[in-house]
């Protein structure tokens, strides 16, 4: 049986490591059911806990969808039932939705940035994991170096960020930085910026980081 969501800890070059969960039902377009949110709440609650992670990057299976909703199977379902029995008699809508939003304010209060890459249609419980990350493609800079293709009319997060691109004004933007004294904590305040993550080389009392101002 295919795990609905697909959790990996990817180690980057300096041994640090970033959380990667994938949502993986590309046969419903990625639709976001409460097995879905109930795997991907407490994996973002630990990977926050840890010091070894610098970030979590939320990503979907397939190149149609990111994810097209919530599970309209299940809360059709359960709502015809209800309607039939003139009573709740499946409260399975109340507990989606609940915890969907649960699991929406956990992910704007994270305590490690949050990055999602909403790709092909975006709606629904996908935008609220989109909408409550972090970071915009263009705080990223990804549509600096090709990511974002604004001549297709469908890509990354669609409304929010073609509001961004043509309408509005990204407010944040993530740089790169170097220290050669001691290494800045996460959060913390430079030149550069609000420091987001940061690690030392191997070899000398020096590193680089990234900042978002």
């Amino acid at each position: 049986m295919t795990d609905p969501v697909v959790f990996t800890d990817v180690e980057t070059d300096n041994g640090m490591m970033i959380g990667h969960a994938e949502l993986n039902m590309e046969s419903t377009l990625n639709s976001l059911s409460l097995e879905m949110v109930r795997l991907l709440h407490p994996a973002i609650d630990a990977w926050a806990e840890r010091d070894d992670i610098v970030c979590i990057v939320i990503a979907a299976a397939g190149d149609r969808a990111f994810c097209a909703g919530g599970d309209i199977q299940a809360l059709y379902a359960a709502i015809n039932a209800n309607h039939a029995a003139d009573e709740v008699v499946n409260d399975y809508p109340f507990r989606f939705f609940e915890e969907e939003y649960r699991l929406d304010f956990a992910l704007h209060e994270c305590s490690k940035p949050v990055i999602t890459i909403g790709h092909g249609i975006v709606m629904g419980g996908g935008l609220g994991i989109f909408g409550a990350s972090q970071y915009l493609p263009q705080v990223l800079n990804l549509h600096n170096h090709g990511f974002v293709d604004f001549d297709k009319g469908c890509y990354l997060g669609q409304e929010i960020v073609a509001r961004a691109q043509f309408r509005g004004q990204v407010k944040k933007t993530i740089k790169t930085f170097s220290w050669t004294t001691s290494m800045p904590s996460v959060g913390d305040t430079i030149d550069a910026g609000t420091v987001i993550a940061a690690a030392s080389t191997e070899t000398s009392n020096a590193g680089v980081g990234l900042a978002v101002a």
